[in-house]
């Protein structure tokens, strides 16, 4: 409330200034002598040194300028050193340096000191306060913040009642009429309307302040739902990608990534090759011992295979107790290698009771990608190659051939 009546005042003392036939025209020049603030002023300005701040009070030196006067400090009175480290803090400010702008209007504020209150009320200096004000909320400094602005609409108030009672005694000077009492009724009257106008502004103000708090809440919860949905469709996606038992990509993963390896291979002419194992005689354990130890069976085999395959392969649970890995810049040889450190990893695996005296073997199809094969197509040669290893007499690893593919297999043997 105290920073609404300090606007307040400031903006009716503005127009009541204005409405003066002898409103000064330039404050910030040589404050020698200024009769509508003070019979006697302390401090005379330098013209070199008012030349650094125009019209209306803006700093329009630079660094080096003032530096260098600083330098030479011939004679400088309190005033003077005042607007030099004012003008300094204004460049760093600037610059973003705040560290050293606020040292500088520390330093002018030891030489306000000395200065009177008249001068020192003087918006070429107290706009120091509004300065540092910016600079305390850039920081988030805000209760310094606002000090420093409350300060400034304090000094601002002190000036313009100065203006406005100086204003007075001349006015009563120079009418001492019934006309200038006249007047000065009407502009109480419209200084009252001016207030009511700038209360009713203040409302205003208050009533957007509370509304932009309501909808910068609004847009927080709409931002937190969104991230909550993101959130969301990242497990879903991860659900739909994943066999919940493994924890190994599934067969839509399979199809997508696979095929964009299978691509890759062919636009970069490398070599690519496919391992498809199954577990022998797997639905005998499932069969014997139950569900929940063939689950436990199918963990401890995916561990085994994820340690074979490289970081770069694609491991996927094909579907029960089958498993394919796609192999990116293998060769035939190299998969084959592959697949017989799996079988034998498998084969010398002991497993916990009852399966204690079971052993786990797997017969492992490996084909290698061709010219003019498709994903599907290289899936199948190692699928006829892992059932040839199971006709075979499984726990065996069997390359693709030729001939493999003439002989008419239509139907799968037990496992």
């Amino acid at each position: 409330m105290r920073y609404l009546t300090g606007i307040v005042m400031l903006v009716l003392l503005t127009i009541s200034t204005f409405l003066s036939a002898n409103t000064f025209t330039n404050l910030n020049v040589k404050a020698s002598k200024h009769p509508l603030l003070d019979s006697t002023v302390t401090f005379v300005l330098r013209d070199d040194i008012t030349a650094l701040f125009d019209a209306d009070n803006r700093f329009v030196g630079d660094l080096p300028q003032v530096n260098a006067m600083m330098t030479q400090n011939s004679g400088l009175n309190d005033a003077e050193w005042y607007l030099l480290y004012l003008g300094q803090a204004i460049s760093y400010q600037a610059n973003g340096q705040s560290d050293l702008a606020h040292q500088a209007y520390e330093k002018a504020t030891d030489y306000e000191a000395n200065i009177s209150e008249s001068q020192s009320a003087l918006p070429l200096f107290n706009q120091r306060y509004l300065l540092q004000s910016e600079l305390y909320e850039q920081q988030e400094q805000f209760q310094l913040a606002y000090d420093q602005r409350d300060e400034y609409f304090d000094r601002m108030i002190i000036y313009y009642k100065g203006l406005n009672k100086a204003r007075v005694e001349e006015l009563k000077l120079k009418y001492r009429t019934e006309t200038k009492q006249n007047n000065n009724e009407l502009l109480k009257n419209q200084n009252a309307l001016k207030e009511l106008q700038l209360q009713k502004l203040a409302q205003r103000k208050q009533q957007r302040f509370y509304l932009t708090i309501v909808i910068s809440l609004i847009i927080l919860v709409f931002i937190v739902l969104i991230v909550r949905q993101v959130q969301v469709r990242k497990k879903l996606k991860v659900y739909a990608e994943t066999d919940p038992l493994t924890g190994l990509s599934n067969r839509k993963v399979l199809f997508e990534k696979g095929a964009r390896a299978v691509e890759i291979a062919k636009q970069e002419q490398k070599p690519l090759s496919v391992m498809l194992f199954d577990l022998d005689h797997f639905k005998m354990i499932n069969d014997e011992y139950g569900h929940q130890l063939g689950d436990d069976a199918l963990k401890v085999i995916t561990k085994l295979a994820q340690e074979t395959v490289r970081s770069r392969d694609l491991l996927i649970r094909f579907g029960g107790e089958e498993f394919i890995a796609v192999l990116p810049d293998a060769t035939i040889e190299q998969a084959k290698a592959m697949a017989e450190r799996l079988r034998e990893k498998l084969a010398q695996y002991t497993p916990q009771a009852p399966l204690k005296n079971n052993s786990i073997t797997a017969s492992i199809g490996v084909a290698t990608l061709k010219a003019d094969m498709t994903l599907d197509q290289l899936i199948h040669h190692a699928d006829i190659a892992m059932y040839e290893a199971k006709l075979s007499g499984r726990n065996q690893v069997l390359i693709f051939n030729s001939e493999m593919q003439d002989k008419s297999i239509n139907c799968r043997r037990n496992n």
